[in-house]
């Protein structure tokens, strides 16, 4: 069975709902999700969502929002991570994100990030900096982004960046990130890293 909608009276009576996934359907759109305040992980990978109700930033128990492989997926919600610190997961790749909330800078659990396979020219200025001490990995490939964010010159906990197949003019910020094990700049447009 392929979903087309998910009823908008199933979701309202489902105040304890900790996980829902409804990946791997046919969804253009997902109903309120006001009413499931204790939902902890979101997975609507893989449907045909052009976007992710706004109400899902009332879910402050969110801990984990994957939304992969939606093409048509332009825009997060605005507020997303604003109030959920305990954010620490958010997978957007293979969307067509144009940009991020600024709002990420405020999950202060944020762990991992992926949003490779976008449309994105910038990601938020202060993301990743000493506001989100346990952001440990970030992937940004196949974008359009020209700077990274100087949060990462505070960044306390940073391992991994792949930020291959994008159009950076400049890395600069990096070398006070002492943290990094893994960096990736795979087609670095520029010229040679200096």
């Amino acid at each position: 069975i392929i979903l087309m909608t998910v009823p908008l009276a199933m979701l309202g009576a489902l105040m304890f709902l900790e996980h829902l996934d409804v990946s791997g359907n046919a969804l253009r759109a997902l109903p309120s999700l006001s009413g499931c305040k204790a939902l902890a992980r979101l997975d609507c990978a893989s449907n045909k969502l052009r976007s992710l109700p706004v109400s899902l930033s009332a879910c402050l128990e969110l801990r984990e929002l994957c939304c992969n492989n939606n093409r048509d997926l332009e825009w997060l919600p605005t507020d997303l991570g604003l109030f959920q610190p305990e954010l620490t997961g958010v997978w957007c790749n293979g969307c067509s994100l144009l940009e991020l909330p600024s709002s990420l800078e405020a999950a202060l659990g944020l762990a991992d990030l992926d949003v490779g396979g976008n449309r994105l020219r910038s990601l938020p200025n202060a993301l990743g900096g000493g506001q989100q001490p346990n952001l440990r990995t970030i992937r940004c490939r196949d974008n359009q982004i020209t700077k990274l964010p100087g949060g990462l010159a505070s960044a306390v906990s940073l391992r991994c960046l792949d930020a291959s197949c994008n159009s950076l003019e400049e890395v600069d910020v990096l070398a006070m990130c002492g943290t990094l094990t893994e960096v990736s700049f795979f087609l670095f447009p520029y010229g040679q890293l200096e």
